[in-house]
């Protein structure tokens, strides 16, 4: 047990180093070396998640040689991400131009992942990024098309959408017949539902006069699902009141739990739930217990504290615009962070 909870504090310090205000690659470089020579420690600690962060610190600082090492050794350490890992390490290869190496891996992992819509929205924003508007072109294109085939359950036709409109105006060109689908999509999917599958013109045709219209079921300003988020050093705390918390994977540190908000905001989405988060301070959660005579470290507990704060008007709107910051605290943009290619979380380590 001694040796567990000494392999999370290091976690902890791994990534305070990471995403504190002056970020230190360097240093955190060297606790996850120990901490990946540790045996035993790839079982309590999150060492791929770990090398990825530090490949996006070292990215984020312009160290795109030790980024990509950062994230070859987060591969060899077991890495699961949508899309492959190796698609950040080519965009890596693109910003130090080495274009030919980029090119190569990217056509390797379109090869082998010919369905994966992440790719290819990825590697568009890469190009995109990278000043190659007629490459960029080329790959939303593909994922654009891959995604209205396939009903977009990735959700991801606005975002390529917008992107290969970018291109197309770097390129001078009009927008075409596939943005036009794209808009016919988009439009479809937005319709809202209404009782008994009418649309709203529908509705509006057989309603009594000065009979209003039933509300939007999917209106976002009706959150209908609150999901219990404890803010950076507020989890820290309650791990301190309750250690037993740390046996809960989704618990084990601020990056597994950030993982585990964004998995639940993300299932919930999908089943039409408007979700948000609801920020946790352990002080009040506790002060709230004790009036209601509960047990604040019970999952119940939280769980009816998220949905008081929900009530209150308390809650955090999620998901942020790509562009904006992330909602975890990480001071990224969300497309960069957890609404980014990994946002498909993998499961924590049991």
């Amino acid at each position: 047990m001694g040796a567990s909870r000494e392999w999370l504090r290091k976690e902890q310090r791994i990534l305070a180093l990471l995403h504190g205000p002056r970020p230190d690659c360097d240093q955190a470089a060297r606790l996850l070396e120990e901490l990946a020579a540790a045996p035993g420690a790839g079982k309590v600690c999150d060492i791929a998640g770990l090398y990825s962060e530090l490949a996006d610190a070292y990215a984020g600082a312009g160290r795109l040689e030790e980024a990509i090492v950062a994230k070859q050794r987060a591969l060899q350490a077991g890495l699961r991400s949508v899309p492959d890992g190796r698609a950040d390490i080519a965009e890596y290869l693109l910003r130090l131009g080495r274009r030919e190496e980029a090119d190569q891996l990217f056509a390797a992992l379109a090869a082998e992942y010919p369905d994966d819509v992440w790719l290819y929205n990825n590697a568009g924003m890469a190009y995109q990024a990278a000043g190659d508007h007629e490459a960029a072109l080329r790959w939303l294109t593909r994922g654009l098309e891959l995604a209205l085939a396939t009903g977009d359950p990735e959700g991801l036709v606005a975002q390529l959408s917008d992107l290969r409109r970018e291109s197309l105006a770097a390129l001078g060109r009009p927008h075409d017949e596939l943005e036009k689908r794209a808009d016919a999509f988009l439009e479809e999917h937005d319709r809202l539902d209404y009782p008994d599958h009418l649309d709203r013109h529908a509705l509006a045709e057989h309603q009594e006069p000065g009979e209003a219209l039933p509300p939007l079921v999917s209106d976002r300003q009706q959150v209908q699902s609150a999901v219990a988020w404890f803010p950076p050093g507020e989890l820290e705390a309650a791990l301190d009141r309750w250690p037993q918390w740390r046996e809960a994977p989704e618990k084990r540190s601020y990056e597994a739990h950030r993982r585990a908000v964004q998995n639940a905001l993300v299932r919930l989405n999908g089943l039409g739930q408007n979700p948000a988060l609801a920020p946790i301070k352990v002080d009040e959660l506790v002060e709230w217990a004790r009036r209601e005579g509960r047990d604040p470290s019970r999952p119940e507990s939280v769980a009816a504290y998220a949905a008081l704060i929900a009530a209150q008007g308390r809650t955090v709107s999620w998901p942020p615009g790509r562009n904006e910051p992330c909602w975890c605290g990480s001071g990224r943009k969300y497309k960069k962070c957890c609404g980014g290619p990994e946002a498909d979380w993998p499961e924590m380590l049991p």
